[in-house]
């Protein structure tokens, strides 16, 4: 299990009248944690991820 932070970087409406929000997390996590040990040497153990997300109100 991975508890992440979502960082709200903005929302309000585009050009088009639509609604929008979007964020961000940013983790790291340890490869080993998940028995990942492919190439473990060369990429290491800890493995930083950030995903932005937007969302459209439908």
């Amino acid at each position: 299990s991975i508890t992440v932070e979502f960082e709200k970087i903005g929302e309000g409406n585009d050009p088009w009248g639509n609604y929008r929000a979007g964020g961000l997390v940013h983790f790291t996590i340890k490869r080993s944690d998940f028995g990942i040990k492919y190439m473990q040497g060369p990429l290491g153990d800890e493995v930083e991820i950030t995903v932005n997300i937007e969302g459209i109100r439908g």
